[in-house]
């Protein structure tokens, strides 16, 4: 909210800004009108000017050669040439004939008038010459405000990429300590988060106090657990390598209809075919499809069966794919319980001795697809005698329980045993594990449902939060292009 503020208010005073260096523009380009006006005005008055400046010259010129001809023949033939009533008269009036002529053709308020104009010509191009000026003061004020701006601007922006660099130093410290298991390191890290120019949510701080909590717990460990704190170290390698990268964005931003990769992975053996369409769905941001689900349990069961070729005394555990759910309940949804629908899936079950006894397994594991909204991951944990559904954004998942419960009830009762009525009433139900690492958007559902199975499998702690979900996805889908999980 904060920094929303600060972003209008910085919005705000670039606008008001903005829009002073454009009045102050628009002030000096009318100044500069004004004062092309005024020059051409000028220069049209004085045309004017110098016309009728020539004009009188010529006709005083002439008026003054007729007068002296006048005057000339008048003394040599007295009473030849008169004006009036004589030329004596024109005399005797001081006016020659061509003062009469200028009277007549050129008035006094004619000529007065020439030379008001001028003045007024004159005082025009004054004020146009001011009016430039403050036109050019308001620019140079408007180049002044505008680099102030730009200066306020840059200074912001270099602010905020220093704090945006002290934000991802810092992660960096974090998650290099982290990997490193040095508690030291990410302690003093873990101190500086609420300290930290572009801060951190509440939560994020909470997932690395837990995070230091466990580093420290785990140097007390013994010997004994040093394997386990290997697997999660293990678990949260980032891919960094180039390149691995280029072959994960390669898959990433493969056509829409390029066969990608194809795993038996399918009821009885059958192919499930990965197309670019499916692997676009594992870039960030994104909800997976289930043929990506049920080709990662496929490798998950795959790596189970090794395990148990390695160490025969290994209870089995067993991977169900997405549809597994879809069918129990059809054709109502949630409201339905069919046991027909998935009575002969048991009989995939061939780690077990006698094979399709879902008694005899560690674990059952089975992806649930939501509508197609929404991963979440119901597990019966046979061996311990509970059921658990695990939902990234804390779904209780009741009727699924319900469903797998009543699954149970019906194997029992196909497989003959005793008291299959009530042969699981006594096992723990857990709706909605707290436990469950919740996701921060609404599209790593997929990835936390895959990778909460991952860690299960190998009977760890889920040691994981939002933050890991891209190098999730970029582990998962190394792991789909070699049929291999790292």
């Amino acid at each position: 909210v904060r920094a929303a503020a600060e972003a209008a208010a910085m919005a705000k005073a670039t606008a008001e800004a903005e829009a002073e260096v454009r009045a102050a523009e628009a002030k000096r380009l009318a100044a500069a009108e004004a004062q092309r006006r005024a020059e051409a005005a000028s220069e049209a008055a004085k045309q004017r000017w110098k016309t009728a400046t020539r004009l009188i010259r010529l006709m005083n010129s002439s008026a003054g050669a007729f007068n002296a001809a006048a005057q000339a023949r008048a003394s040599t033939a007295p009473g030849a040439f008169t004006f009036g009533s004589s030329a004596g008269a024109t005399a005797s009036s001081g006016r020659s004939y061509g003062d009469q002529m200028n009277a007549q053709y050129y008035p006094r308020e004619m000529l007065q008038g020439l030379v008001d104009e001028q003045v007024a010509l004159k005082e025009a191009e004054e004020k146009a010459k001011q009016a430039a000026r403050e036109a050019e003061e308001a620019a140079r004020e408007a180049e002044r405000l505008r680099q102030e701006e730009e200066a306020r601007l840059a200074e912001e922006a270099r602010r905020e990429a220093e704090w945006q660099e002290a934000r991802e130093t810092l992660d960096d410290h974090l998650q290099e300590a982290y990997e490193e298991e040095d508690a030291e390191r990410l302690g003093l890290a873990v101190g500086e988060m609420p300290e930290c120019p572009v801060p951190y949510s509440e939560e994020e701080i909470e997932i690395w106090q837990d995070r230091l909590s466990e580093l420290e717990a785990n140097m007390m460990v013994s010997d004994e657990d040093e394997g386990d704190d290997d697997a999660y170290a293990s678990m949260l390698t980032r891919i960094t390598d180039p390149a691995e990268m280029a072959r994960i964005h390669e898959a990433w931003d493969a056509p829409a209809d390029q066969r990608i990769i194809a795993a038996n992975a399918g009821a009885g053996g059958s192919e499930i075919v990965v197309f670019g369409k499916h692997t676009q769905r594992l870039s960030p941001a994104s909800w997976l499809f289930d043929e990506v689900i049920n080709v990662y349990m496929f490798l998950l069961q795959e790596r189970d069966d090794e395990l148990r070729r390695q160490d025969p005394t290994r209870k089995p555990s067993h991977f169900f794919n997405s549809y597994f759910f879809e069918k129990m309940f059809e054709p109502d949804g949630r409201n339905s319980y069919d046991y027909s629908q998935i009575r002969r899936w048991s009989k995939k079950i061939k780690s077990t001795t006698p094979k399709g006894d879902v008694f005899e397994l560690d674990k059952m594991f089975i992806p649930v697809n939501i509508s197609n909204s929404h991963w979440t991951l119901a597990v019966a944990f046979v061996k311990e005698k509970k059921f658990v559904y695990y939902d990234s954004m804390g779904g209780s998942g009741r009727d699924y329980i319900a469903g797998l419960k009543q699954y149970f009830k019906d194997e029992a009762k196909a497989k003959g045993k005793a008291n299959w009525e009530t042969i699981v009433d006594d096992w723990e139900v857990v709706l909605g594990s707290r436990n469950t690492p919740q996701q921060s958007n609404g599209s790593d559902c997929g990835v936390f449902t895959s990778t909460t199975a991952n860690y299960l499998a190998q009977d760890l702690e889920l040691r994981f939060s939002s933050l890991d979900a891209d190098n999730f996805r970029r582990r998962m889908t190394l792991e789909l292009l070699e049929l291999q999980l790292l």
